[in-house]
């Protein structure tokens, strides 16, 4: 059984296998599960990456100062999508 995380979109709890990690370097927030340092985990949806970025919620979930760069995090997204789905 995969552990449970909470997607800070939407805040709900699902199985780490149907989420992205995401982390940040300081600057902006990338995809990644083998990143190294802190993670937050969202839902492969741009409804709950909408809620994350309306709520700031990226700053308080990864312990960064505000604010971070989320501007090409869409296309990261759909990209992110893209491979797990020819997986």
């Amino acid at each position: 059984m995969s552990p449970m995380r909470t997607c800070v979109g939407c805040r709900e709890r699902s199985p780490d296998s149907e989420l992205l990690r995401c982390t940040s370097d300081g600057k902006s927030v990338r995809f990644g599960r083998n990143e190294p340092g802190r993670g937050a985990w969202i839902h492969p949806q741009q409804s709950c990456l909408a809620l994350a970025d309306r709520r700031q919620a990226w700053p308080r979930a990864l312990k960064v100062p505000a604010p971070l760069d989320t501007s090409g995090l869409l296309d990261d997204l759909l990209v992110q999508i893209g491979r797990e789905r020819a997986v």
